[in-house]
């Protein structure tokens, strides 16, 4: 169960994504907490209907290095090897 967000990224992650995405820097993603954090609503209302409407499948599959993936969906783990120009998509 995701309890934070990348704002602008647009995705709801778990504790350990989030420690992924806090070590990438705010000027990469800026992460707040669902519960603990101030959000104006609409703000809110947009991350859930981003995720809602599959931004974190989207952003998942594009990190993910194709070298390495397996057949069948599965969540990105933070061990995967990313893709070899990931600062591409980041």
């Amino acid at each position: 169960d995701p309890g934070w967000a990348s704002i602008n990224r647009g995705v709801l992650i778990c504790d350990e994504c989030c420690s992924v995405h806090r070590s990438l820097g705010r000027h990469i993603s800026i992460v707040k907490h669902l519960r603990h954090s101030p959000w104006p609503a609409t703000l809110l209302q947009m991350v859930h209907t981003l995720a809602s409407n599959g931004a974190n499948s989207i952003w998942e599959h594009s990190l993910l290095d194709p070298a390495q993936v397996q057949s069948g969906r599965r969540k990105a783990n933070p061990q995967d090897k990313v893709h070899p120009t990931k600062s591409e998509f980041i």
